[in-house]
């Protein structure tokens, strides 16, 4: 459940440009994948060589010893094994390796994906920005609508509150009413009337004096347009 309306433009605008980021993003951490499996290979590659070197040396020396008459003919074939193996494990990591041409191109699109990137998340704050503007535009005109609606209300009490002690109550329904009620700096709360085209003050009641009169006299006219006959009291 969202208080957020689906249809609303603007949040439609920020869910297409989620779904771009995601792609974007996507994009990027493809890029980075690729290049970061051929650096792999090329550190396997690195230390494979390594062992290479390490065992050819000592290839070399058992070859010096078989050649001054030493019997190391076991250890000799073992270290061929061994090159062998190693010498296939760098072709194979080789086949795998890219070319530099392809690293370049894999590198320059990691930086054009990077920019598109960098470009699409500057303008989410924006997007951000605008989608809680107009909630709050729409929020706020239903915010004037309701205080209009509570001033009309306390309007309507108070002056049943004086009728209520015209006929005989001692104490009133409600005492000292009075209402303040801030503006907004929102289109849709300004295009409202407000109390001495103040812009910071929506609202402000204080149903005293002659203020309540009027509401007093309506809502005399309310009962009896309702059939209800008002005896007469003294003021």
């Amino acid at each position: 459940m969202t208080a957020y309306n689906p249809e609303s433009p603007e949040l439609q605008a920020v869910l297409a440009h989620q779904q771009l980021l995601a792609q974007a993003t996507a994009k990027v951490q493809g890029v980075e994948n690729a290049i970061a499996a051929q650096e792999q290979i090329a550190v396997q590659v690195a230390e494979h060589k390594n062992a290479l070197a390490a065992l050819q040396l000592k290839h070399q020396d058992v070859l010096a010893d078989i050649a001054m008459g030493k019997d190391c003919t076991q250890e000799r074939d073992a270290l061929e094994a061994e090159l062998f193996e190693v010498q296939n494990q760098i072709a194979q990591l080789n086949a795998q390796a890219a070319p530099e041409q392809t690293m370049l191109g894999l590198r320059r699109k990691l930086e054009q994906a990077q920019a598109e990137l960098k470009e699409l998340s500057s303008k989410t704050a924006g997007l951000l920005r605008q989608l809680i503007k107009a909630e709050a535009e729409a929020v706020g005109d239903e915010y004037a609508r309701l205080a209009f609606a509570l001033r009309d209300k306390l309007q309507r009490l108070s002056a049943l509150s004086v009728l209520f002690q015209k006929y005989g109550a001692y104490l009133p329904l409600i005492e000292g009413v009075q209402l303040r009620i801030p503006s907004m700096a929102l289109d849709s709360v300004k295009s409202h009337p407000h109390k001495f085209n103040d812009n910071r003050v929506l609202i402000e009641l204080a149903m005293t004096g002659a203020e309540i009169r009027p509401f007093v006299a309506r809502e005399a006219d309310n009962l009896q347009a309702a059939g209800v006959e008002l005896p007469s009291v003294d003021n």
